[in-house]
């Protein structure tokens, strides 16, 4: 008789599969008595008190035993041998098999396993987060109304046995009916009661939880931590990993990351490359300071003031002495920012313990390192890559991460992967770079993080908005900065930097031909992507052939925007060159240059200062640098009104019609906290510390409005074909397009992506949503 398998196209058997989740717990967590680090660092996280330890590890046992139970039947046995559709999920079975009153009777010979019972069962329900309510649990098939338990097959006894063995239980084996119906029969199990039994006992779990926050940490960490174990006893096993030897390396204790660590293997290469480059001026003192934060910190100050480095700094310091940490993460809002900060610091550390995280690091990996320039810089000697095919847990070995805040903290909205990730955050110290950046549904999560999780954060922006601060501060126990600075940086922020003046939109590119002609670095930043090529279409013609243009923006193929990234950063940082650079709101954060003269559409506050962070950057001043033209579009999406709050008493504050420099970096500050707008917007709803036993997670991390849909260009779809086939990142051939002209599918493509017109797309300026009179190269 065939055995009860656990996987599609696997041997994997249930029982086996059911043991190895068992290991995996014990090999991460450790037991009650004598838990790991991890298993010590996981009750902190989730602030359990210390009476909670052994309702922790006897509730994630009990979950562990029963949540793939509901895979012993035929119906799923159909679905992974021969592709038919299941009429029940295996985790709903599971639950629904659970609260038999045989298995309950079961239960009550383990105390705390029967005392915890609900919780057991809601981690069981929601292991793969596909119960988000009542309705979404066990509905009914639209055709066949019933299944059969596989009880007659002899390991299903030994799986009861295996269950009764681990979680304690003493006593006979329950009894199980075999045939089990939606349809009430005689001598069947009728599903319907016991759904309602399952749905109300989650219920009266979701008041638990709201009047007693202990027992919703408690639920919140026994379910993820078995959608953790679960997660690594499959994908291990799938992929041929000896699951022992794995964990072992990635929770090994003796890999901490001390204060040495981080010096050694992150800051002082990092300035050792600056040094050689000749762009090395010592520590300042405001980075130096940077030790003295405390473990829930807020750093605010100018960019290009150095804060990277000086967050850098805070970290070695929560490290000192016994202090460590397993890992350290600098999240990032960008991909694009998340790939510069690997590249530049994450990088030097040893290449099993530095990670990317984002949605494209694959591709961004690729090359990144190649004909370095710096004879000093070996990193095109390492290999980065992490195993894909393990997804999340693929990157538990590492040590060292720089990636988009989505990877690790959407975990607040029940995203799966970052769900994963909570073994790796558990045991952190974190770095959370441009918090002024983040959307409301962002915020949220973020300040619902800071408020209900353990571990050290630093927050780092250059502007913030004083309604932002405040939350941050005073809700979320993020230290605020010292109002003294240093007196190196205040000399910084006090010098007159900028001069700052309104134009007529039809002035623009008169103002920027002539700057060109004396020879400047020009920064262009509009708000909409048709207008950057609108206007670099205009700029063309009479252009001087010894000037550079580039246009820059969201809307190209990743391999092309790659490409204008590395010419435009290039371009800047040559001396002598001069060149326009005409962008959108990506060069916000993710290019790193230094422009003379910024001339910009309007946007909120802290994205103008944002924009002129880009201008006059360098600490050393050149003459005729910092001018910054603004002007009205007669467009102002994507911005709302409410966001523009406060800017023309901002700019009106500001602008002068002197010749000389004249606002600072100190201005700027002061006039944003006196203008700045108050958006009074609420939080978001978040889905991991909700008061219910689903696993409501059906909110979008970011605030994201889907006005494009990604695709590949008609004529590239051989080469995406192939890059498949030979196991490589396709994500260099996806375009973001505009939602209406993604409606052309093809089947050689997933599903997931459409087709571009090839014709509406040119490398230098991206995909057109309207081919202009004259075509692309007019």
């Amino acid at each position: 008789m065939n055995p009860i398998l656990a996987k599609s196209k696997s041997e994997l058997t249930l029982v086996r599969h059911t043991e190895d989740v068992f290991n995996a717990i014990g090999w991460m967590f450790g037991i009650a008595a004598n838990p790991t680090r991890l298993g010590r660092q996981w009750t902190r996280f989730f602030k359990l008190k210390p009476d909670q330890t052994d309702d922790f590890y006897s509730c994630l046992t009990a979950a562990a035993a029963f949540h793939d139970l509901g895979k012993a039947c035929d119906s799923f046995e159909d679905a992974i041998l021969h592709g038919k559709p299941q009429l029940i999920r295996h985790e709903h079975l599971s639950a629904l098999m659970l609260v038999l009153e045989a298995v309950q009777a079961w239960l009550e010979s383990a105390p705390s396993v029967h005392r915890n019972r609900d919780v057991i069962l809601s981690a069981v329900l929601t292991h793969h987060l596909k119960a988000r309510d009542p309705e979404a649990v066990a509905p009914r098939p639209p055709d066949q109304i019933s299944f059969r338990l596989l009880v007659d097959r002899p390991d299903f006894a030994q799986l009861l046995d295996l269950i009764g063995r681990r979680v304690g239980l003493q006593g006979p084996r329950p009894q199980f009916e075999q045939l089990w119906t939606f349809e009430e029969k005689q001598g069947a199990c009728t599903i319907e009661p016991l759904r309602e039994r399952t749905n109300r006992r989650i219920r009266d779990l979701g008041r638990t939880m709201k009047n007693n926050p202990e027992v919703r940490r408690l639920v919140t960490a026994v379910r993820a931590a078995l959608i953790a174990a679960d997660a690594a006893a499959s994908g291990l096993y799938r992929e041929g990993y000896d699951l022992r030897r794995f964990l072992g390396d990635a929770f090994d204790e003796s890999c901490l990351c001390d204060e040495a660590f981080v010096w050694e293997r992150v800051i002082n290469p990092r300035v050792d490359q600056l040094r050689r480059a000749g762009k090395w001026k010592d520590w300042s003192d405001f980075q130096k300071l940077a030790e003295q934060l405390e473990d829930r910190a807020l750093l605010l100050e100018p960019c290009g003031a150095g804060k990277t480095l000086a967050a850098w700094r805070w970290m070695a310091s929560r490290l000192r002495g016994a202090r460590k940490a397993m890992r350290l993460i600098f999240l990032y809002p960008t991909r694009a920012t998340a790939t510069e900060g690997f590249r530049d610091y994450v990088s030097w550390a040893p290449e099993d313990a530095a990670g990317l995280m984002h949605g494209t690091a694959d591709y961004d990996l690729e090359g990144m390192f190649e004909n370095p320039q710096d004879p000093g810089d070996k990193r095109d000697e390492k290999d980065f890559e992490t195993d894909m095919r393990l997804f999340a847990v693929g990157f538990w070995q590492k040590r060292v991460f720089s990636a988009t805040v989505d990877q690790f903290l959407a975990f607040m909205q029940y995203s799966y992967g970052p769900v994963c990730m909570l073994p790796v955050l558990a045991d952190s110290v974190v770095v959370i770079d441009e918090v002024h950046s983040f959307d409301q549904a962002m915020l949220s999560s973020l300040k619902c993080f800071l408020k209900e999780f353990a571990v050290p954060v630093l927050g780092m922006s250059a502007t913030v908005l004083e309604e932002r601060r405040e939350q941050l501060t005073a809700e979320c126990g993020l230290k605020p900065p010292s109002d003294a600075r240093p007196l190196d940086l205040q000399a910084a922020a006090d010098t007159k930097r900028y001069r700052l003046r309104r134009i007529r939109a039809g002035e623009a590119c008169q103002r920027v031909r002539v700057a060109i002609t004396q020879g400047k670095r020009v920064l262009w930043v509009v708000n909409q992507v048709k207008r950057a090529q609108q206007s670099i279409l205009d700029l063309r013609r009479d252009w001087p052939a010894e000037a550079g243009m580039f246009c820059y923006h969201s809307r190209f193929t990743l391999e092309n925007r790659r490409e204008r990234h590395e010419e435009v950063v290039r371009a800047f940082q040559t001396p002598g060159v001069v060149a326009l650079a005409l962008t959108t709101q990506v060069c916000e954060m993710s290019l790193d240059l230094d422009a003379d003269l910024l001339v910009t559409e309007t946007c909120p506050i802290t994205s103008l200062i944002q924009r002129m962070g880009r201008c006059h950057r360098s600490r050393d001043l050149r003459p005729g640098a910092g001018e910054i033209l603004v002007y009205d579009p007669e467009d102002p999406r994507p911005y709302r009104f409410e966001h523009l709050g406060g800017l023309d008493e901002f700019l009106n504050s500001l602008c002068s019609d002197l010749a000389e420099n004249n606002v600072s970096q100190s201005m700027l500050e002061q006039a944003l906290k006196q203008h700045g707008p108050r958006l009074g917007e609420p939080d978001r709803w978040c889905a991991f510390t909700g008061n219910s036993g689903y696993a409501q997670g059906d909110e979008s991390f970011r605030d994201i409005e889907e006005f494009t849909v990604p695709a590949v260009l008609a004529g590239r779809i051989p080469d995406f074909v192939a890059l498949q086939q030979q196991l490589r990142s396709t994500a260099g051939l996806i375009v973001p397009i505009p939602r209406r002209w993604g409606k052309l599918r093809d089947p050689r493509l997933p599903k997931y992506l459409a087709v571009a017109p090839n014709d509406q797309y040119d490398p230098q300026t991206g995909f057109w949503d309207t081919i202009p009179p004259g075509g692309l190269e007019s």
